[in-house]
């Protein structure tokens, strides 16, 4: 087998042991951090792993699969030493090669440091030839550089080994090969200057003929008439350029809405056309007056009945709430307050410091202040909203402008794009003519080059091979010679291995260690001692929950004492609120001011605010140069009655709902600030 197959076999078992060893199948190549399972041990052994890989490739030749156990078992035994090692080397060559060749670097390494007398120098270059001539050399010049070998290399090498095993077998080893080294260095830096030397094939030289120029040519292809143009494609504008906006929708909905409510107040209308014309006898109509006055008197009173029993009711029930912690020591603390605020109001009244009425006068001023405010800024934001709606679809115009005369540019430029391609052709095809005429003149100078070339190779040739022979010879003589050596210490180290005495001590759990320090102890004394500290540890544990229900015990009283006065605080409320609850209740104040149409609001707000006179401007600016660049359709009239319109204005339909809704809300929180109790 060739010499670089053996090294990939051997590199190729190496990687199947490390994922072997990560816990990971042997069929993933790739091994991401999030996939290694640490914890798994190895699943096979090496000697399984080898075998398995010798039958998956068939590899039967005897010395082939002998050399690549033999450089797998090593590298695993000193991997260790050979991690050590290659840490420096890429260390000092500071990120020169990948990671991946690890391996392949530790299966020379191993050769170069432990096996390189048996090989002999001359296969060790052959090995080391087959591969990247750049990367061997500088991992040659790192291995036998005699100043790297006595100081670094040799200090971190006595860390994992004994120092004069360390001396004896390797650094004379490399020390006495420095200068072949630095030769089959030389040839691996002229291989990366030069190019790698090509080797002779088997095959016999190409034999060249002339030219036969009675031959007729193939005729070209006609050029075609039609030439198809190639158009550079412009940018698609972005679909939402074109698409409809949603507020546009919502109008088309209301649009509907307001044209089935007026078709039905038109249709109301034509059936009760004609009713106002027939007479009716006065007196009927007056009992019916009556009769209806009647039956709403009695619905009054019956509804006044009624929540005069309904709040009866609800004082005399009693429905039991069962009271967070939380909630019982807030509603405490807002009794304390209450009696606190009660006592200093009487206080101040009895010295005559302030009339309570006053402080309600200018609390009722300051909360008309502040819903006029919020009035206000609720009326600016609708008033913005309208501005960028106005803006925004003057910015679209804009846009749909632009794009126009940017499609226009393009269509230019592609016109000029094409005429410049044609000029291009013809003058490809010119220079296309000159360059076949002188590749025929240069053809003729090939063959006579070719000759003289091939002479030169073959006289080359025969000397290599004999060279080649002389070499393989010498080293056969020294390899069996080595072995011989190798096979006798082997021997020698298993009678040794098994002349080895089993040492084994007996231990006795009274007897202390004997090293003559003050707390020595022998096992079972310090079972005993184990023993008392868990015990005062329980004894400790059942005070601590004698403690703690004590201390729940009379946090359980407090709040009961709590609760209890807190009842006593509500029924005192109930009696409060049952003699001011008055029967006829009038209107409050916001109730009235809800009233008010939200056309008379709006008045007011711009009357109070100018930054909302300034906003109305602007919008009115707007809309006017909308509808003077394209006049939109607010109304439609049908076609069958012209005096009912089927659409209203867009913008003031949707702003007529948003105020109906905040004075709604408004309303609705006046009324239940002045309906909750003090």
């Amino acid at each position: 087998m060739n010499s670089r197959k053996l090294i990939i076999h051997t590199r190729n078992c190496l990687i199947e042991h490390e994922y072997n060893h990560l816990g990971i199948p042997i069929g993933n190549k790739l091994i991401n951090q999030h996939e290694r399972d640490l914890t798994n041990p190895i699943a096979e052994s090496e000697e399984v792993i080898i075998t398995n890989y010798l039958k998956k490739h068939e590899i039967t030749v005897k010395n082939d699969a002998n050399f690549i156990k033999e450089m797998y078992f090593g590298c695993i035994r000193h991997r260790a030493f050979l991690e050590a090692t290659l840490k420096l080397f890429y260390k000092l060559n500071k990120g020169k090669f990948l990671q991946k060749e690890f391996y392949l670097f530790s299966i020379i390494t191993y050769m170069g440091l432990w096996r390189l007398e048996e090989l002999g120098f001359a296969t060790f270059s052959r090995f080391v030839h087959c591969f990247h001539p750049e990367h061997m050399a500088s991992l040659i010049s790192f291995l036998f550089n005699p100043s790297l070998i006595q100081k670094e290399l040799k200090n971190l090498w006595c860390t994992i080994l004994d120092s004069s095993f360390v001396k004896e077998h390797i650094i004379d080893q490399l020390l006495h090969h420095v200068s072949m080294a630095d030769q089959l260095k030389e040839e691996l830096v002229t291989l990366t200057e030069k190019g790698m030397v090509v080797q002779k094939s088997d095959r016999p030289p190409i034999e060249t003929n002339p030219f036969l120029l009675t031959e007729v040519k193939p005729r070209k292809l006609p050029n075609p008439e039609y030439v198809i143009p190639v158009v550079i494609k412009a940018q698609e504008i972005s679909k939402h350029v074109f698409k409809q906006p949603a507020e546009l929708k919502e109008l088309k909905r209301l649009q509907k809405i307001n044209k089935e409510k007026s078709m039905k107040v038109y249709e109301e209308a034509q059936s009760k056309q004609f009713n106002a014309a027939k007479p009716k006898n006065k007196e009927k109509i007056e009992q019916l007056r009556q009769k209806i006055k009647l039956e709403e008197m009695k619905s009054i009173q019956k509804i006044k009945r009624n929540s005069q029993k309904s709040l009866q009711k609800m004082s005399n029930m009693k429905v039991d709430v069962k009271l967070n912690v939380g909630a019982i020591l807030r509603e405490q603390a807002l009794i304390k307050k209450e009696k606190e605020s009660q006592q200093n109001s009487l206080l101040e009244a009895e010295m005559g410091i302030r009339d309570i009425e006053e402080f309600h006068r200018w609390k009722d001023e300051i909360r008309s202040k502040d819903d006029e405010a919020k009035l206000i800024e609720m009326e600016k934001k609708r008033l913005e909203i309208q501005l960028l709606h106005e803006e925004a679809y003057l910015s679209r115009q804009r846009k749909i402008l632009e794009n126009k005369e940017k499609a226009a540019e393009v269509m230019a430029t592609q016109e000029e794009i094409k005429e410049q391609a044609e000029e291009w052709k013809q003058e490809q095809i010119k220079y296309q003519k000159k360059i076949i005429e002188s590749v025929q003149q240069s053809k003729e100078g090939i063959a006579k080059a070719k000759e003289a070339l091939a002479k030169e190779k073959s006289k080359q040739a025969s000397k290599v091979s004999k060279e080649k022979k002389a070499l393989q010879e010498q080293m056969q003589k020294e390899a069996e010679k080595e072995r011989a050596r190798k096979v006798e210490l082997i021997q020698q180290i298993r009678l040794l291995e098994k002349k080895g005495p089993a040492l084994h001590k007996e231990i006795d759990l009274t007897e202390s260690s004997g090293f003559g320090l003050l707390g020595e102890m022998s096992v079972i004394e310090l079972q005993e001692r184990l023993s008392h500290i868990k015990l005062r540890e329980k004894a400790l544990q059942e005070n601590k929950r004698i403690e703690i229900a004590n201390s729940k015990l009379k946090r359980a009283q407090e709040i009961n004492a709590m609760m209890q006065n807190i009842d006593i605080v509500r029924q005192n409320r109930r009696q409060q609120r049952t003699h001011k609850a008055l029967p006829d209740r009038g209107l409050s104040v916001a109730s009235v001011q809800s009233d008010r149409s939200n056309n008379d609001i709006k008045g007011i707000l711009l009357d109070a605010d100018p930054q909302l006179k300034k906003l109305q401007e602007k919008i009115m600016l707007k809309k006017s140069l909308r509808l003077a660049n394209k006049p939109v359709v607010k109304t439609r009239i049908n076609s069958s009655n012209p005096a009912t319109p089927t659409k209203q204005p867009e913008m003031d339909e949707i702003d007529r709902a948003k105020c109906d809704f905040l004075t709604y809300k408004q309303d609705t929180t006046a009324i239940g600030t002045e309906a909750s109790p003090v």
